[in-house]
């Protein structure tokens, strides 16, 4: 008989938004018009602009400014950034136990001993003192089921991405605890802390989403690992 279920996850992880420097594409590069004409400037190809001007311009951050033009000027697109928002391999598990490493001991039967884990859609068919609570989209999807570590820190997922680099990602995952107290998760980026630990939900049964945002290194890949803080037994 174990002493302690620290806690269990979770449900889903996306890695947006990512914003970076893009090109952009103008409609027209220039062009010949009267005094008083009003002109109607358009770029294209990112998600927010900032334009550079020598004249007044009817919006410096839109897409598409328009000018009342009063003398020869010049209008440039010097900023753009771009949102992408893409799904962890496996990131629903909806394919089972695949897309993702773990320290974590797999057991599709049962999780009765800490340390192990099971994927499916209800913890209780695989623990017989845990509830019936179905994933946080449908109801009836997969989660990682997980009897905590209490006595070490231990890797519960990791997964390497390949981002823009220096991009901004923002990683978003989902917890439930199935007993109390609460556990704790802490998110690396190739072992340096991407902010502090994150506590688990402290009632069980309710789903509580976190989120953490790093810098995309230079590289452009990231190893992404999310850790079980270890507490008392």
């Amino acid at each position: 008989m174990i002493k302690k279920v620290l806690l269990a996850l979770f449900g889903l992880f996306t890695a947006g938004p990512l914003s970076a420097q893009c090109s952009l594409a103008l409609a027209s590069d220039s062009l010949e018009a009267c005094v008083g004409d009003t002109i109607f400037l358009s770029a294209s190809g990112s998600n927010s602009y900032q334009w550079s001007h020598d004249a007044t311009l009817s919006c410096d951050t839109c897409a598409s400014p328009y000018i009342i033009l009063t003398d020869t000027a010049q209008y440039v697109v010097v900023q753009g950034s771009s949102q992408v928002t893409q799904m962890a391999t496996n990131g629903n598990f909806s394919s089972g136990n695949s897309g993702f490493l773990t320290n974590y001991t797999y057991n599709a039967t049962s999780i009765w001993n800490e340390g192990t884990y099971a994927v499916g859609p209800n913890p209780n068919s695989v623990h017989p003192n845990f509830g019936s609570w179905g994933d946080h989209t449908t109801g009836t999807g997969n989660y990682m089921l997980v009897n905590g570590a209490t006595g070490t820190n231990k890797i519960l997922w990791r997964q390497t991405k390949t981002f823009p680099p220096g991009a901004q990602v923002t990683m978003r995952w989902w917890a439930l605890s199935f007993v109390s107290p609460a556990g704790q998760l802490q998110l690396k980026l190739s072992g340096t802390n991407i902010g502090g630990a994150a506590s688990t939900p402290t009632s069980t049964g309710t789903w509580q989403q976190t989120s953490r945002t790093f810098t995309a290194p230079a590289s452009g890949t990231a190893i992404l690992n999310l850790i079980t803080l270890a507490g008392p037994g």
